[in-house]
């Protein structure tokens, strides 16, 4: 009987040891297109991501273009920045997609007021795709994940 019990404790403390030592993967949550986050300073939409014909002639050929429509508003008391060349895109596979220079939203904007612009990568086969905002002083990340329309 002392040892059946002695087993029981023994596989009962490897077992407690082993759920304590695995990792427990927590999914991170992603924003879904049309989904408005509060990014500290900005509310952050992305409205639309699709694939585009639009090209800069002058710039070299790319066989695909992710253009993303995103609307932002200035939620600080103070006139801010908006750069959309500093969100950060990764494909499915987690390669960086390369900012597309095209006509990139930049814009100086003051308290209250809303834009909606674009920003363009160059995508690659592998979607979905995760887009991502860090807030600069703070280092907060929102991220959406998008499934480009094939328009």
């Amino acid at each position: 009987m002392k040892r059946i019990f002695k087993n029981i404790t023994i596989f009962s403390t490897i077992l407690i040891l082993l759920s304590a030592c695995s990792k427990n993967e927590v999914k991170e949550p992603f924003h879904q297109l049309h989904e408005r986050v509060e990014a500290k300073g900005w509310k952050i939409s992305l409205d639309q991501a699709t694939y585009t014909e639009e090209r800069d002639q002058d710039k070299e050929s790319v066989e695909k273009i992710l253009r993303l429509k995103v609307t932002v508003k200035n939620i600080a008391a103070e006139e801010q920045i908006f750069d959309a060349t500093k969100l950060r895109v990764t494909d499915s596979k987690g390669k960086d997609l390369k900012v597309y220079p095209y006509e990139n939203m930049v814009e100086k904007m003051p308290p209250k007021q809303s834009l909606t612009g674009y920003s363009y990568f160059i995508a690659t086969e592998h979607v979905p795709y995760r887009v991502s905002y860090t807030y600069p002083i703070t280092k907060d990340v929102f991220t959406w994940e998008v499934t480009p329309d094939d328009k």
